[in-house]
């Protein structure tokens, strides 16, 4: 139903007089009866029926004009959104994230962008990279922030880096890690390429793997323990968690870094509430870059 036949019934059920609704409304009298019959047959039930004194509302015809000022209050709710979507930012932003950026950087970063846009509510989908580039590719959310460079035909913004790093309960020498427990958990396939290359262009033999875990932080946590060594993402140790980092380096000396990434179809950048978090992860990766991150 459109929002004039909510106004109609309203209009003539405080009436019950089609000539005095006709007027009020500036409408025809033919023209609101042939509504009132449109509306009858949608809902396939007779709504009001005519007599001397004008017309009398059946049980469902008092039940659709009850509703009648919920459904108008719904309609100006909606022009009013929309006409605030045109001049402010505001609207639900479906965001992809992959896991550790969700469990490390993503609270803060949303609580920043909270305070500048009060309006943005957010859907927040959390899992693997190559997951969450589906999602991005299937138009399921707005944006994906994931691990690693993927073959990605749209608009991508490098966010920032993540070296991987060996980490220990005590300080341990590089020669040493042959020798000591390693322990493996789940993660990004990048990640995972990255560390098994880095392994192999330093030793020859493979790693003393004892323990296979779900996750990185389960990882972490045993590696606080002190059953074993890990190479995890530095972006999920803490000052907090007094851990000794071995710093891993390529053949050139440099850091080993897995990227994070923003992907997102370049047509939802006209979304202005996408448009907003776009530039906002920009800012931010700027500030890091000064920081020297």
């Amino acid at each position: 139903m459109e929002e004039r036949d909510w106004q109609i019934l309203k209009t003539l059920f405080a009436h019950r007089n089609i000539t005095r609704a006709a007027e009020e409304l500036y409408l025809s009298q033919p023209y609101l009866t042939k509504r009132l019959r449109q509306i009858e047959e949608t809902f396939g039930t007779e709504i009001v029926r005519r007599g001397r004194r004008g017309v009398s509302f059946t049980p469902q015809g008092e039940y659709l004009a009850g509703q009648a000022d919920r459904m108008l209050d719904r309609f100006a709710q909606i022009r009013k959104n929309v006409m605030r979507m045109k001049t402010e930012v505001a609207g639900t932003l479906k965001i992809g994230v992959s896991n550790h950026f969700s469990r490390n950087h993503l609270p803060h970063l949303l609580n920043r962008l909270r305070r500048q846009y009060p309006q943005i509510d957010y859907q927040v989908h959390a899992g693997w990279s190559r997951e969450i580039i589906g999602m991005v590719n299937n138009r399921q959310v707005h944006v994906g922030i994931v691990n690693g460079d993927f073959n990605w035909v749209h608009q991508a913004e490098r966010l920032m880096n993540d070296p991987l790093v060996a980490v220990s309960k005590r300080e341990i020498r590089k020669d040493e890690l042959p020798d000591l427990t390693r322990i493996e958990y789940q993660t990004e396939h990048h990640s995972e390429k990255l560390a098994e290359q880095w392994w192999e262009e330093n030793f020859c033999r493979p790693p003393k793997t004892g323990f296979h875990v779900d996750k990185a932080d389960t990882a972490k946590e045993l590696v606080k323990s002190g059953v074993g060594y890990a190479i995890l993402p530095e972006m999920i140790i803490g000052d907090s968690d007094r851990l000794y980092r071995h710093e891993i380096t390529g053949r050139d000396g440099l850091p080993i870094s897995s990227g994070i990434y923003l992907y997102y179809p370049e047509e939802f950048r006209e979304i202005r509430l996408v448009g907003a978090f776009i530039n906002f992860m920009k800012t931010e990766h700027e500030d890091q870059q000064k920081q020297g991150y």
